[in-house]
């Protein structure tokens, strides 16, 4: 039986799943939504930070960000994305995601805006 690659509408990622969607999003040109995205990893050498370059392109890309986040700065990362992508930033919540649910509403926003 031949190989056939699977290859998603969307990607969604929460926190360092978040980092990872934005970089295979721009490889594979695949709309993403990503829930308080950590764009600096620090804890190994080869993840390199989110850079513009890596935002910079037509690719339909959503943020959803808790501002209560305790473990990331959504203050910081809010400010870096919203030149790039729609961003819904919610004051409270924590970087577990208080309301998760809301992520639905933006998959259904994302399916109908861009028709997969």
């Amino acid at each position: 039986m031949p190989y056939l690659p699977i290859k998603p509408n969307l990607l969604i990622g929460h926190s360092l799943g978040g980092y990872w969607a934005l970089k295979m999003s721009l490889q594979h040109r695949i709309p993403c939504i990503i829930a308080n995205p950590s764009l600096m990893p620090d804890f190994r050498e080869d993840y390199p930070a989110i850079t513009e370059q890596d935002l910079e392109h037509d690719i339909p890309q959503i943020a959803y960000i808790e501002l209560g986040d305790e473990v990331l700065d959504m203050y910081a990362t809010t400010a870096f994305l919203e030149p790039f992508m729609q961003v819904d930033a919610v004051e409270g919540g924590h970087h577990r995601l208080a309301a998760p649910e809301h992520l639905n509403q933006l998959i259904h926003y994302m399916e109908q805006t861009f028709i997969f």
